[in-house]
């Protein structure tokens, strides 16, 4: 994301938030190596905790109030994780809505695959008409586009 809008000359912030502090540190450093600037791009680190949304417990990542107001408002989110081996990516929709406004669109990879299908199907159980889902076609393993309809 960050290339794309290096090369459209598009003003953007990206925010990249990671549990695997390794993980998150070498993606950093290609990055920094790659294009010699790393201005508009924060890489956050934030573990995760098991946090109440709905009345069930589900992962989400332990962020601050140092590091959500480094976030700020989000425009486009892209959920590629938590991995299922560590409770899947359920939560993170709800988290991500704390910094979304209504027309944020969250993109979910993997959407063809059969934990993310149940994952979209919870999330438009709970959410309602206050998400709508669309499944884009063209991808391999399936990308669904999340619109936040209202907060």
């Amino acid at each position: 994301m960050a290339e794309a809008c290096r090369l459209l000359k598009l003003r953007c912030k990206i925010t990249s938030v990671d549990h695997d502090p390794e993980f998150g540190a070498n993606v950093a450093k290609g990055y920094f190596k790659a294009r010699q600037s790393m201005k508009n791009i924060n890489f956050v680190f934030a573990p995760l905790v098991a946090r109440s949304f709905g009345g069930t417990y589900l992962p989400s990542y332990h962020i601050g109030p140092e590091q959500a107001q480094s976030i700020g408002r989000a425009d486009l989110v892209l959920i590629d994780g938590p991995p299922a081996y560590l409770g899947g990516r359920e939560g993170i929709l709800y988290q991500a809505m704390g910094f979304a406004a209504p027309g944020t669109i969250a993109l979910l990879d993997d959407a063809n695959r059969d934990e993310e299908k149940r994952i979209i199907s919870k999330w438009q159980d709970a959410l309602g008409d206050s998400i709508e889902v669309n499944l884009l076609t063209g991808f391999k393993k399936g990308v669904a586009a999340v619109i936040i309809i209202e907060i």
